[in-house]
């Protein structure tokens, strides 16, 4: 654990956010350069000296569940509102610079603690308790996520810093695509193949980094494949439970002989990555939310839709007490063959949640793909001609 609360991220000096203790791994620590470090970043906590400062607004205890419907628990003082908003910020700024499924966030306002645990369709906060009182269940937190493995901490286990000798090829084979800080580290990713096998791609810097805590998060990349010493391009982002696979639109695509699209050589869905938050809606709620006859129906479909979770990539991180809203909105309807839907896996319990807005609440599983053509910027068409003979081939 470092104390970071006035030492900003000289990687982001836009934001200049400080957060306040962060915890990293040793065997990654070096701060000599950099105390305050996103990217390494393993547990996020925010303090705050006063418990009016507090974000939230707990029910008392013992509060009927039908009542807990209609609780509203953000609490919208100008600290709390302030409060919230810096939480949010830090959680977006953190999944956005590393590769992340979900992440904890430890909140201490005053004499009071609770827990938080981020991923792409929302957040899931905890009851507070005066831990100085019964300190117990901040000591078990840390115990418990002291003995996590990296997948349980959070990390996707499909992604990895690549090896010196590995980035040293990979900047010298995408130096046309250098990022703007040529310090951004270069990563592995992880691809499936349809025989079930798998491929690993070298990519530095994405074209497309979308600072967003839920919805699609799309990042795409030149990548490198040392083994076949090719570059390709990767698209990496959180579809949305009832939008098709984009690996597989391309399949299609590619069979019915479509032109002027990219071809597709590798990709899925990736196993654990799926979203939980939306695991505590219930069937009313989202009825409620979507005003459709068929509502009861798909509620039924994402329970046994599942988690998509390899005893490998289970995280096992049990969330449980006030939810947040995210931040984007339900994808369109598509059609799924039922036998491309991950392993089974029901929804949970959910009648300690208060409030009942869930509009923007949706399951969203991780994809990864890789084709053959790296795009280049619209700024680089050399005339409107150019650019109108991409459109019409999109379109035709």
């Amino acid at each position: 654990m470092v104390n970071t609360p006035y030492h900003y991220d000289p990687e982001d000096p836009g934001d200049k956010i400080k957060p306040d203790p962060s915890v990293y791994l040793k065997e990654s620590l070096n701060l000599s350069q950099r105390k305050t470090q996103f990217d390494r970043l393993e547990l996020h906590s925010e303090l705050r000296p006063l418990s009016s400062q507090d974000a939230f607004r707990d029910p008392p205890d013992n509060t009927p569940e039908q009542e807990l419907r209609t609780w509203e628990f953000r609490h919208f003082s100008k600290e709390g509102n302030s409060t919230r908003g810096q939480l949010i910020h830090y959680g977006t700024q953190w999944l956005a610079r590393q590769h992340r499924n979900h992440g904890f966030t430890i909140f201490i306002f005053g004499q009071y603690t609770c827990f938080i645990r981020w991923d792409r369709a929302g957040a899931i906060v905890s009851r507070k308790f005066i831990y100085k009182e019964d300190s117990s269940p901040l000591v078990e937190f840390f115990w418990r996520f002291s003995r996590l493995d990296a997948a349980g901490r959070g990390q996707d286990p499909t992604v990895r810093r690549a090896s010196d000798e590995e980035a040293t090829i990979a900047k010298t084979e995408l130096q046309e695509w250098a990022p703007t800080n040529l310090n951004r580290p270069v990563f592995a990713f992880t691809v499936k193949v349809d025989n079930g096998e798998t491929r690993e791609f070298l990519g530095w810097g994405s074209l497309s980094d979308r600072i967003d805590l839920t919805g699609r998060c799309t990042r795409a990349y030149p990548v490198y494949e040392i083994a076949s010493q090719t570059k390709y391009f990767l698209k990496d982002a959180w579809r949305t439970h009832d939008l098709m696979r984009e690996a597989e639109i391309l399949k299609t695509l590619i069979a019915a002989g479509v032109e002027h699209i990219p071809k597709y050589i590798c990709g899925d869905d990736i196993p654990g990555g799926v979203t939980e938050t939306d695991l505590y809606i219930t069937e009313e709620e989202y009825a409620a939310a979507y005003d459709d006859d068929d509502a009861i129906d798909q509620v039924d479909y994402l329970a046994h839709e599942g988690d998509a979770i390899d005893d490998d990539y289970d995280d096992s991180s049990n969330a449980d007490d006030e939810a947040m809203d995210p931040e984007d909105d339900p994808g369109a309807d598509d059609d799924d063959d039922d036998d491309m839907l991950p392993e089974p896996a029901l929804m949970r319990d959910s009648s300690w949640k208060c409030g009942n807005k869930w509009t923007r609440i949706t399951k969203r599983f991780h994809h990864r793909f890789v084709t053959d053509v790296i795009g280049k910027p619209l700024r680089c068409a050399s005339d409107s001609k150019v650019l109108l003979q991409a459109a019409a081939d999109a379109f035709k």
